[in-house]
């Protein structure tokens, strides 16, 4: 990876405060989570085997909050920001993401198979929205803006330049597993709707296939097909 890695989404958590359900994860080929986000913060965030989890965050049920994290490759430090304050940090314990791994949304995976056993205990119980990936580390006035911005603006466009794997992409270049359902979200003027449906519609599926072939060259390896939409499993 050049000058780093950024993973952020806005995330609503519907299972109990106790419950790690796992919405983020990139097994490496030894079996190892290079990166895993959960939607208890609390105790599960890793990044380069750092647990960046933050205890003193507040995660209640059916609420959106904004997650981003972070590493620098200058710096060899992991960020994890929550709801656009960067709340915890750690030095790289690893020299390097490992490449030809498998990126999972919306479940935990036990190992790096190609074809990996889903399973209703191991899957995220929420909602995601806007989950991009970037090539580097995000500033932390970016990733302010992000949340300040609100759900329903269109920030994450300044910093498609950056983006390796794009929201777009996980609505519809890839495939879907397990129980997914689309959730409508209400914004004013329906601006969000208009931005993130119709025009991805309009657009051919080559452009989103190019996206995803360009991440796949970037990560090192076939990205895997349980990329996933809006999670709402119960």
């Amino acid at each position: 990876i050049g000058l780093g890695v950024s993973v952020c989404s806005w995330v609503k958590k519907k299972t109990a405060a106790s419950v790690a359900d796992t919405w983020f994860i990139y097994k490496d080929k030894y079996g190892h989570n290079g990166i895993l986000i959960s939607g208890d913060i609390r105790r599960y965030a890793y990044m380069f085997h750092n647990n960046l989890g933050y205890p003193k965050a507040v995660v209640r049920r059916n609420e959106w909050h904004h997650v981003c994290l972070s590493w620098s490759n200058k710096s060899k430090k992991s960020i994890l920001y929550f709801d656009g304050i960067a709340v915890e940090e750690a030095a790289q314990r690893s020299r390097h993401l490992s490449e030809r791994g498998i990126i999972t949304i919306g479940q935990y995976q036990k190992s790096a198979d190609v074809k990996p056993d889903f399973a209703k205990h191991l899957a995220f119980g929420g909602e995601l929205l806007k989950l991009n990936i970037y090539k580097r580390k995000l500033t932390a006035e970016e990733v302010k803006g992000m949340f300040s911005s609100g759900i329903c603006s269109d920030y994450e466009d300044k910093l498609v330049g950056d983006a390796v794997l794009r929201w777009k992409t996980f609505l519809y270049a890839t495939e879907r597993h397990g129980d997914i359902k689309d959730v409508p979200i209400s914004c004013p003027g329906d601006r969000w709707k208009a931005h993130y449906f119709i025009e991805f519609y309009n657009k051919a599926v080559e452009s989103l296939k190019k996206m995803k072939e360009q991440f796949e060259d970037f990560l090192g390896h076939k990205l895997d097909k349980s990329l996933l939409k809006h999670l709402h499993n119960h």
